[in-house]
């Protein structure tokens, strides 16, 4: 929502972000044109990423869960202050409930889908693979939210594949207004010319994202383990469980890789050739491989989910089967023969990335503002 709502303000919007906090009290301020509300969240009840380790967040619920914040009358509370012309929601917790709380506020609410929380608390992503429609348990537990999300003006989904996920299941079946709005990113302008510049193969694969089963990471390990070539160098960035992590380094024991952990785009992309996104779940979207085009960095990814709506195969990057490993590996075999025109694919990259700044998917949702606030005045 950063990009966006910064790219809003670009437009001469007026715009305030409000989240929920890591700490107890809530702050306000103001960051590149943007207010931003920080709503504080009583200790234990923080977003989860605020505290990965599981017994400490435990302990923290059961101490304080006398002061428990109402979560979906508090975002009502600081939106009315606000006196917007539109609501914009996003990943919010719990969502079914504060779409429930905002509804009678007759006030046009547009909703991104960027995970699956109306649907499943599991990602769509069950002991070891991908959840390729809800299942019973998750459509009895969730079932509440398909009637609250018909009370919405209009409904996005970052890619096609993850909208119609959700029309598949039921959900917002009475909403007409649907647009496909994908994420947005921008490289550094300071390094968009030298990235742009003519660059010679270095044979490097790198890997970014969370080092975890569903992310396909044991296809890129075996890839390093047979590679066709002597000459490739398979990077990892990113993090996981340590007994994971441990299990995956065993894998690429005696191969020509870099395991760099957590690090920055810069040092990630840095002398990189190809990005590989070997996902195994139903990936939204993938952000990482348009940050990738950004960087002229071409992508292979699985074939599944979101993947084709973002790589022309043969063009910007290559589609494989994770369920056919050997498809992963052809293409690794023709890159080493150097059957494919790297330079070309840099170029085509670059080229895609253009339809993912932030100033072309700001204007998309400007005139889908638009749209909902000509229904209501009519």
């Amino acid at each position: 929502m950063k990009i966006i709502a910064e790219g809003l303000v670009s437009l001469g919007h007026e715009v305030t972000v409000i989240g929920q906090s890591l700490t107890l009290r809530t702050r306000t301020q103001w960051l590149n044109g943007v207010k931003r509300v920080a709503m504080g969240s009583t200790p234990g009840y923080a977003p989860v990423v605020a505290d990965n380790t599981g017994r400490r967040r435990w302990i923290q619920k059961r101490l304080f869960s006398w002061a428990k914040r109402d979560v979906p009358r508090t975002y009502r509370e600081l939106i009315l202050k606000e006196k917007p012309d539109v609501i914009h929601t996003n990943v919010i917790h719990p969502v079914d409930q504060v779409l429930s709380a905002l509804s009678p506020l007759n006030i046009p609410i547009v909703h991104t889908l960027r995970i699956y929380h109306l649907m499943c608390n599991q990602r769509m992503y069950f002991e070891g693979s991908d959840c390729r429609a809800q299942c019973a348990a998750c459509a009895k537990r969730f079932h509440k939210g398909i009637p609250i999300s018909n009370g919405i003006s209009a409904v996005v989904g970052i890619s096609k594949f993850v909208l119609q996920r959700h029309l598949d299941a039921g959900y917002f079946s009475e909403v007409h207004n649907r647009y496909v709005v994908s994420n947005s990113y921008d490289v550094d302008p300071a390094r968009a010319a030298q990235i742009a510049e003519p660059k010679a193969p270095t044979g490097r694969f790198l890997f970014m994202g969370r080092v975890h089963p569903s992310k396909g990471i044991g296809l890129f390990a075996e890839l390093a383990k047979n590679s066709p070539s002597p000459d490739f160098i398979f990077r990892v960035c990113g993090r996981g469980h340590p007994s994971y992590e441990a299990e995956v380094r065993s894998i690429l024991a005696g191969t020509r890789h870099e395991w760099l952990g957590f690090a920055n785009h810069e040092q990630a992309f840095g002398a990189v050739d190809w990005l590989v996104v070997p996902s195994l779940w139903g990936e939204p979207f993938g952000r990482v491989v348009i940050e990738a085009f950004a960087h002229g960095i071409p992508v292979i990814a699985s074939d599944g989910a979101a993947f084709p709506e973002l790589i022309e195969h043969g063009k910007n990057g290559f589609l494989f089967s994770p369920e056919d490993p050997n498809s992963l590996l052809e293409i690794a075999r023709d890159i080493a023969a150097g059957r494919y025109n790297h330079q070309e694919m840099r170029r085509n990259a670059l080229a895609s990335a253009k339809t993912y700044s932030s100033a072309t998917i700001a204007r998309r949702y400007e005139q889908i503002y638009e749209a909902v606030l000509g229904e209501r005045s009519r």
